[in-house]
């Protein structure tokens, strides 16, 4: 493995997976801008693929803390989405890296559940805003 180095909130290496393919893994931050950042140089270095993986919020009621959600589609509300996608429609996951992650999963033995994601920049001042707390 190579490290290539790190810079606020990004750290970059390179290594080989078990069947001998180079992969670059990224830290990203949080939130779209900063996954931005990344992507956008990470493409321009010669990435074809991105997967992203992070912690999320869930709003689905039996949905336990560490549950692992393989994502097919995105609604996003959000400065950046709509820099890439301008109107209201869904983004969707490429069906070929979504059927990997399944197959992946399922031969792990690791329970996951495949569904839809809403993304935005203030999660928690739109759910907390009637509260106390702020």
């Amino acid at each position: 493995m190579v490290l290539h180095g790190q810079k606020r909130e990004f750290r970059a290496a390179t290594g080989m997976t078990a069947h001998g393919r180079p992969v670059t893994v990224c830290s990203t931050g949080i939130g779209g801008p900063s996954t931005e950042i990344a992507t956008v140089e990470l493409s321009m270095l010669g990435a074809e693929r991105a997967i992203r993986i992070g912690g999320m919020g869930a709003l689905l009621p039996g949905m336990p803390l560490g549950s692992l959600l393989i994502v097919e589609s995105a609604t996003g509300h959000s400065g950046t989405r709509h820099v890439y996608s301008p109107g209201n429609s869904d983004e969707h996951a490429s069906p070929d890296i979504v059927a990997a992650l399944v197959q992946a999963a399922t031969i792990l033995q690791v329970p996951f559940r495949v569904g839809r994601i809403c993304t935005t920049e203030s999660l928690i001042r739109k759910f907390l805003n009637n509260t106390s707390l702020l």
